[in-house]
């Protein structure tokens, strides 16, 4: 009759993620994905379990790869898109090697993304609401 709790949750949380998605603008979503990918790090960076671990590092390398380095605008003045995929492309390959040396330490990537999110969360809106002038300035 009634959904189990932990289902029910889940359901919401998945509800939840959903509404949000589709609420945000392309800067929030942007920010999405890399909390997501700092979530991914740290629970691939304390998970025990290989398999798990390799789980986490996987989802990380996809919101990098099909998230964050498809919405790259290269055309964009600046070189901004040519040097943020230089450094997903470092970072992926950093969580590669992850996915096969367990003691491999993802400090380094977690460091990078946080400070990409952090300053893409300092972004003013003017600059949110007219990024190619900002960049052409």
């Amino acid at each position: 009759m009634f959904a189990a709790p932990h289902k029910a949750a889940s359901l919401y949380r998945a509800i939840h993620a959903e509404t949000a998605v589709s609420h945000a603008d392309p800067h929030g979503l942007i920010l999405m994905l890399y909390d997501a990918l700092l979530a991914e790090l740290a629970h691939a960076s304390t998970e025990k379990d290989p398999v798990k671990r390799t789980r986490a590092l996987a989802k990380g390398q996809r919101l990098i790869e099909e998230g964050l380095r498809v919405g790259l605008d290269f055309n964009a003045p600046g070189g901004l898109a040519q040097n943020l995929d230089l450094v997903y492309e470092h970072c992926t390959l950093r969580l590669a090697a992850a996915m096969t040396d367990s003691s491999a330490k993802l400090s380094d990537v977690i460091v990078m993304i946080r400070g990409l999110r952090d300053a893409w969360a300092q972004i003013p809106p003017s600059v949110r609401a007219n990024p190619r002038a900002a960049l052409a300035a």
